[in-house]
């Protein structure tokens, strides 16, 4: 079979939809927040890109973090993350954030504080600036008490303590 030769003005060349920066934040620290309402998790001081965004670009965040919570009676209860820029939550909603999960499951049997969960989560948005700088918020849905990102609750083993929690932010062209 021959091989056809493309033309490059038969095909459309720089069509919105690609990747024009990325910036990715690692903390391998541990924060553990009590709050029913979205707090900062204070894991990152504010992630930025290198370069100021063009104008009309989209902003593709993900989270990545390890949950934990300490032993309580709302165990059933899920534990929110979302991003912030500015005073803004860019999360799907106020309630849910951007991801969520109940780390325990087990009922308060005592052993919640070495519980821990990988949650994953991802939004798609416009930015209200093209200068935007992102935080790490966390909530205990209705009740609070105390929520882990980066750890289990109890760290007195290095095994229980898996940090690695991550942003990473792209530039979609328009």
């Amino acid at each position: 079979m021959a091989l056809s030769k493309i033309k490059s003005g038969s095909i459309a060349i720089g069509v919105g939809g690609k990747v024009l920066q990325v910036k990715q934040a690692l903390s391998n620290a541990k924060a553990i927040k009590s709050s029913n309402t979205f707090v900062d998790s204070e894991l990152f001081t504010g992630v930025t890109f290198d370069s100021n965004l063009q104008s009309n670009s989209k902003v593709f965040a993900t989270i990545e973090a390890t949950i934990g919570e300490e032993n309580s009676g709302s165990w059933a209860l899920p534990c929110e993350l979302t991003l912030y820029e500015g005073s803004s939550n860019i999360g799907n909603n106020a309630n849910s954030g951007i991801c969520g999960s109940i780390s325990v499951i087990n009922g308060n049997s005592g052993q919640d504080v070495y519980a821990m969960e990988r949650v994953y989560g991802s939004i798609l948005y416009t930015p209200s600036t093209t200068n935007p700088s992102y935080k790490l918020y966390i909530k205990s849905a209705v009740t609070a008490f105390n929520r882990v990102v980066g750890s289990s609750y109890s760290s007195g083993n290095s095994a229980y303590v898996t940090g690695g929690t991550r942003i990473t932010l792209m530039e979609i062209s328009a």
